[in-house]
């Protein structure tokens, strides 16, 4: 499925109820890309990003992951009215509360670590993406970002916690509801124009 993200195949992405990406390398979408993207995420769609260069460059992987979030749903879009819109977009750790530590399997002290734990820009935490707000509409989780690099966990078998969590995020992305949720938790990110504002 990850080949249908980018290229003339992009188009497809709206038959599935999620996306998973996961990369070793840096990347960017195109405009056409970035765009059809957003659509997906917008009409509930659900995506689920996964840092897998953690332990030899998850720095630039990590900082990447996060510009290609913010470019791809910082554009402005037209709606079906014809009028240009923007969508405040902005990400923050979820905490231990939220459904996806608890849609299968309990999580009661936060997500398991990922097999190479050097330093994660926001500790061993999953990071949710959301949109809206602002006066654009209730906020909504459109999806998560997993520093941790669970992709490089789940291929042994042994590293039971981590396949774990990975059910938990198939499942919350399949059963999910619309969310509302406060915009003024400490440790939110408000993306307005090119200006992060943190709380």
């Amino acid at each position: 499925m990850g080949n249908e993200i980018k290229g003339d195949r992009a188009a497809q992405i709206h038959k599935y109820s999620f996306i998973y990406l996961s990369t070793d390398k840096p990347f960017t979408f195109t405009s056409n890309e970035s765009a059809n993207l957003a659509r997906f995420l917008r009409t509930n769609g659900f995506m689920i990003f996964d840092n897998g260069a953690v332990g030899y460059d998850d720095g630039n992987i990590d900082a990447n992951i996060r510009e290609n979030i913010f470019s791809m749903l910082h554009t402005t879009f037209i709606n079906r009215n014809g009028i240009e819109e923007y969508k405040n977009c902005w990400i923050r750790p979820l905490t231990t509360r939220h459904p996806v530590f608890h849609s299968f399997f309990d999580f009661y002290d936060g997500p398991p670590p990922g097999i190479e734990q050097k330093s994660i820009l926001d500790g061993n935490k999953i990071i949710g993406v959301f949109i809206g707000g602002g006066g654009q509409g209730p906020v909504k989780l459109v999806g998560v970002y997993t520093p941790q690099g669970y992709s490089l966990a789940w291929s042994d078998q042994k590293n039971t916690e981590q396949l774990k969590m990975g059910v938990n995020l198939v499942i919350y992305a399949l059963t999910r509801y619309k969310e509302i949720a406060s915009t003024n938790e400490e440790g939110s990110e408000l993306i307005s124009g090119q200006r992060v504002i943190r709380k």
